[in-house]
């Protein structure tokens, strides 16, 4: 049987030479978010095919393609525009499969202000496809406001990037260490609920890591990034005074310096990150990527929720989670780890990934998931919205 050949638009999935390139060049070619190499890199190894990316400015150069694969992340946000995919799509005018399409407001229930141009390529994908996968029952909300209703709840792409069996293996497998890996969203705080509140948090989340025996995990916070990659002191503590404005800290721009350069990481090869995470066993923070990676190596995380899209994904896949006002901000926050129980993660995880399995076939895709043996709460198996 022929192998299929898919033309790829999204997360990327991997990055040109990373060892050889400047990291902030890499940091580019991430989207500017290595959460997003999660995303991709997930999609692209689920799929038994030949893959060939794609975009508005590099479209197809020949035919025979069977379909189009679409990495989605929080693609229905006010602050993007995809009229440029919609038009590629149209052109193209090939089957669709999309996973993991995300909206992304302050708060649940609230309706974002999508771009004309997101709504037709969104529209367009649906035309082409059995069903959207979507990030959760908010997403799907969205969609039905706009009127597309073949979608599913299928969380993202990188919940099923190994089977249930090998991260349930991992957590039984886990020895205590003590060490806490943090991670953080302090340049999109202005994107909460609650702004105020959540540069609180976040300032906590900076004080703790600096007292603890921890690490803490950056995916796209540019002043920190560059503390990391600069050569020059003046500017590193310029950046460190900007990350101490932003979040109010009650430290001095060599000790948010200092803290950044002892404490701090970035990973753009989701193997190595899944190893930066083996000597430790909580992890902690806003970043639901960052916390997903640890779970899927066996290390107990909790995520803090200060949008609509880190919610929505943690209730489908229960994953331990609080919102940003549920949290007290006055008691140490690593009390969150009494909170944390993977129980219900590991639980649904079999469901799901079986259900993920069906979606994919039924959209036309040559998968690489192994059948699973389904959990006991397959109510919580991927539903049609």
């Amino acid at each position: 049987m022929r192998k299929q050949r898919v033309l790829y638009i999204g997360a990327p999935y991997r990055l040109s030479n990373p060892s050889r390139a400047d990291m902030m060049d890499v940091f580019e070619q991430s989207g500017r978010n290595s959460g997003n190499l999660l995303i991709g890199h997930s999609l692209r190894s689920q799929l038994n095919a030949d893959v060939t990316s794609i975009s508005p400015e590099y479209p197809p150069r020949d035919g025979g393609y069977d379909y189009i694969a679409v990495a989605a992340a929080n693609f229905l946000f006010s602050g993007f525009d995809f009229g440029a995919f919609a038009d590629l799509i149209e052109k193209i005018d090939l089957p669709c499969v999309m996973v993991g399409l995300g909206a992304q407001a302050p708060k649940s229930g609230h309706m974002p202000d999508i771009a004309p141009g997101t709504k037709r390529f969104v529209q367009a994908i649906a035309d082409r496809t059995y069903r959207i996968g979507v990030r959760g029952a908010y997403t799907a909300e969205v969609l039905e406001k706009l009127g597309i209703r073949n979608v599913q709840i299928t969380g993202c792409p990188s919940f099923y990037l190994y089977s249930p069996e090998t991260i349930a293996e991992r957590h039984a497998g886990k020895r205590e260490t003590g060490r806490v890996s943090f991670n953080g969203s302090r340049n999109v705080m202005s994107h909460s609920g609650d702004p105020a509140r959540m540069q609180r948090l976040e300032a906590a989340v900076y004080q703790a890591c600096r007292e603890t025996d921890s690490q803490f995990i950056l995916q796209s916070e540019l002043e920190e990034l560059a503390i990391l990659t600069s050569s020059d002191p003046a500017q590193d503590l310029q950046n460190a005074a900007r990350i101490r404005e932003s979040l109010a800290l009650e430290l001095s721009d060599e000790e948010v310096r200092d803290l950044v350069r002892s404490k701090f990481k970035i990973y753009f090869d989701i193997e190595h990150w899944a190893e930066g995470l083996s000597d430790v066993d909580f992890s902690l923070g806003t970043r639901f990527h960052g916390n997903l990676i640890a779970l899927l190596s066996g290390v107990a995380a909790h995520v803090i929720c200060h949008d609509s899209r880190t919610q929505e994904l943690c209730e489908f896949s229960g994953i331990p989670h609080s919102t940003l006002g549920e949290v007290d901000l006055d008691t140490d926050i690593l009390g969150l780890r009494k909170q944390s129980d993977v129980g219900p993660f590991l639980a649904r995880q079999s469901a799901n990934y079986e259900a993920y399995r069906t979606f994919l076939e039924k959209n036309g895709v040559s998968h690489t998931l192994q059948p699973t043996r389904v959990g006991s709460e397959a109510e919580h198996a991927i539903m049609p919205a």
